[in-house]
């Protein structure tokens, strides 16, 4: 699994370059965290890391892998979901195994879901300075909770695909706008 997490950093270096980019202390909002390849990256560049990951197995690992890394002490963990509401969300796992991707947001009632401004408002996290950003196509939803954050950020990665033909052209658009 660790080489998965050195292959996925290699693959996405724009993102390393990113966090890489950004001054030492700053706060850094790893949304989407997965296993923690990117929160680790951050840590070790002294930046204060607050890193969301709302697949249990997966949030699960995050913390073991915190567990055996020296920079975790500048990371804090958390197990819910960002988006354009607070309160609940459906969650339709692709897979229960830990470090699965592609999951989907749902109608339902499986996970708990904030929206960031929210939790920034309420002091329950800090105001970032820097986001990334991978949810898997939830990266809309996770803007659109992010209106006031998005005016106080001083950068943001977001990773989308527009080749994917299950992204409809509007959703991309409107992530563009959002971030103008």
């Amino acid at each position: 699994e660790a080489e998965k997490r050195l292959v996925a950093c290699r693959k996405e270096k724009e993102t390393i370059d990113f966090i890489e980019s950004i001054p030492e202390g700053s706060v850094f909002l790893d949304v989407g965290a997965n296993c923690g390849p990117y929160t680790f990256v951050a840590a070790a560049r002294s930046l204060v890391v607050h890193s969301v990951e709302p697949h249990r197995p997966t949030f699960r690992r995050l913390v073991q892998n915190m567990i055996l890394n020296p920079w975790a002490k500048t990371i804090t963990p958390h197990n819910f979901c960002l988006g354009d509401k607070d309160g609940t969300v459906g969650f339709k796992e692709s897979s229960s195994e830990p470090g699965a991707a592609l999951h989907r947001v749902t109608q339902g009632d499986d996970i708990d879901c904030w929206r960031l401004d929210t939790l920034c408002a309420c002091g329950f996290l800090p105001m970032p300075d820097y986001c990334k950003c991978d949810t898997d196509r939830n990266e809309l939803s996770v803007l659109r909770g992010a209106e006031y954050v998005l005016r106080q950020i001083k950068g943001i990665m977001i990773e989308t695909d527009p080749r994917n033909p299950d992204v409809p052209e509007s959703e991309t658009q409107e992530i563009h706008q959002r971030l103008r």
